[in-house]
């Protein structure tokens, strides 16, 4: 990171980063990736006209839950 920027961050960041960077290139951290896209994708197909309000709320709530698993996954690799 030092040859990149020029400065040198805080030790601490140091150990947070090797902690992130330990779960994130983990092959389940992948796996799960690789799951919620294919989820999203089954979901996507299951939205249709004239569902029944079982189904349309189960959506609903995935609507809200996978876009924020795939945003934390996301912004901790980009850590």
């Amino acid at each position: 990171m030092q040859l990149m920027f020029g400065w040198e961050c805080h030790p601490y960041w140091y150990k947070v980063a090797h902690i992130i960077e330990l779960f994130i290139m983990d092959a389940f951290v992948d796996m799960f990736i690789t799951i919620c896209i294919v989820v999203n994708t089954v979901f996507m197909a299951l939205d249709h006209a004239n569902m029944d309000d079982t189904l349309a709320q189960t959506l609903r709530i995935g609507n809200y839950v996978r876009p924020l698993s795939l945003s934390l996954s996301l912004s901790l690799s980009l850590a």
